[in-house]
């Protein structure tokens, strides 16, 4: 790894896999980025290491990270988003220990709730008016 100013360093993809004691994805679901997270990727990880995706279900072979942590190879996770939402009720996730399971929540906090319910609100509206509602507007 290069040393960069103020302590920032440099890495690859598989460094950091390799040297992470948390790993947190945020990053689009590609190509490239799909299945990143896979058997081989999780055996390459420190023992006791912690997953956190927040970012695309898709990233993640499922299976392969419960496996993990029921081994024991990963210490924790925390999962927010899959590959197929809601998950249902006996999704392999429920139950695996060490693991927080969220509904696609992640982005909601206080400061964001009200918002996100206005836009909601909004969209619906237009849709029982027979407009189209607007892609990306966040209604302040």
């Amino acid at each position: 790894m290069e040393e960069r100013e103020l302590g920032a360093r440099y890495a690859t993809l598989d460094a950091l896999i390799e040297t992470a004691d948390v790993i947190s994805l945020h990053c689009a679901l590609s190509k490239e980025t799909e299945r990143l997270i896979n058997k081989d990727s999780i055996a390459s990880m420190k023992p006791g290491a912690i997953l956190v995706n927040t970012a695309r279900g898709g990233l993640i072979v499922e299976q392969d990270l419960a496996e993990a942590l029921e081994n024991g190879h990963l210490r924790a996770a925390a999962v927010d988003v899959y590959p197929v939402e809601p998950i249902a009720p006996d999704h392999r996730f429920i139950g695996v220990e060490r693991m927080i399971v969220t509904p696609h929540i992640g982005a909601i906090s206080a400061d964001t709730y009200a918002v996100n319910v206005k836009r909601m609100l909004h969209n619906m509206q237009c849709v029982v008016e027979g407009k189209e509602p607007p892609e990306l507007d966040v209604l302040v």
